[in-house]
């Protein structure tokens, strides 16, 4: 199922299957520091439920950082805003992000456990 949102990218772009997925993570754009939840995962990218409603503006291709901890590490990811709107597979507002080292994405969700 597709998401519907405020288009930044012109319709679903996901090529990888999606994993759900409930973390918290702190996350920066370099003008602010922010925590929320990570409520879905794929293979390049993932979806961030901010911890507060995304009215504030977000353009395409904005940086974001996060840091996300599993048991007692943290695991950095850099990425990228890709679209900010509504989600109705999750029914909230976020932000779609792709993640540029997804080689530490992978290692994020392998050391999850299935919800």
């Amino acid at each position: 199922m597709a998401s519907t949102h405020n288009d930044f990218s012109g319709g679903e772009r996901r090529i990888a299957a999606r994993r759900a997925v409930n973390f918290g993570t702190a996350w920066s754009d370099g003008r602010r520091a922010r925590h929320g939840e990570v409520l879905d995962t794929s293979a390049y990218g993932l979806f961030l439920k901010p911890g507060w409603a995304p009215s504030e503006s977000f353009l395409r291709g904005d940086a974001i950082e996060l840091r996300c901890r599993i048991d007692d590490h943290d695991i950095d990811l850099h990425g990228e805003v890709c679209w900010v709107g509504h989600s109705a597979d999750h029914d909230v507002d976020g932000i779609g992000l792709r993640i540029y080292n997804t080689d530490a994405l992978s290692r994020l969700v392998g050391e999850m456990r299935p919800l």
